[in-house]
């Protein structure tokens, strides 16, 4: 492939549903919350794979149980930018949330269900990097999210990663409050500027706000 074009990727996802809303979620127990959170909870993989498809993304299924790990991504390069390896991959924990987060410092707020989760994605004891990706979701209606015309089919609201890579052990039983960059959108852009990363041995490490 000549230098500067794009990479292709391959998004390998798991079939099951994306686990979604965080405890300091609303706790109202109307029947529209619950049909909002159950529909959040099952968001479909379509959701992830169209924010790569502009890197050109084939998607396929996969039936491993990995702890903690919904997707795969393949790349190969060689990157904008990137280091000497021409083939990377990451695993990623997808999410889905209609709770509206807090903005520190730049920074959104999401409560990862799970202890072992948090864990497994902090690990610097693994070899293949991992990513946290978060879909924001508006809050209202289902019928919100996804939008089409004869022109377009849009998804609203974004999805943004982060690598918890060298994060803090949680001191909560029941799991961690963590910040995606507003900056670190999963998108064709955030993909290719992670993999150039990934391909000159550079994993980001967890870099919490001052809060």
């Amino acid at each position: 492939m000549a230098s500067g074009c794009h990479p292709a990727l391959i998004l390998s996802v798991k079939p099951r549903k994306l686990q979604s809303l965080p405890l300091d979620a609303p706790t109202s127990r109307s029947p529209d919350t619950v049909a909002l959170t159950r529909a959040a909870q099952n968001a479909p993989p379509s959701c992830w794979t169209a924010s790569a498809a502009g890197a050109a993304c084939s998607v396929t299924t996969r039936h491993e149980d990995n702890s903690g790990v919904d997707a795969k991504i393949v790349g190969w390069g060689p990157f904008p930018n990137g280091g000497y390896r021409h083939e990377v991959d990451l695993k990623v924990q997808l999410k889905a949330t209609t709770a509206t987060p807090s903005t520190v410092s730049e920074c959104l707020s999401y409560f990862l269900r799970g202890v072992p989760q948090y864990d497994d994605l902090r690990s610097a004891a693994v070899s293949t990097p991992r990513i946290l990706v978060v879909l924001f979701l508006p809050s209202t209606n289902a019928s919100d999210w996804i939008s089409h015309t004869d022109d377009a089919l849009s998804l609203h609201k974004c999805a943004y990663w982060v690598s918890l890579k060298g994060a803090a052990p949680s001191t909560n039983d029941s799991g961690q409050t963590v910040y995606l960059p507003l900056s670190q959108r999963f998108d064709k852009v955030g993909l290719l500027d992670l993999f150039a990363k990934v391909s000159r041995q550079e994993v980001p490490l967890y870099q919490p706000p001052s809060v």
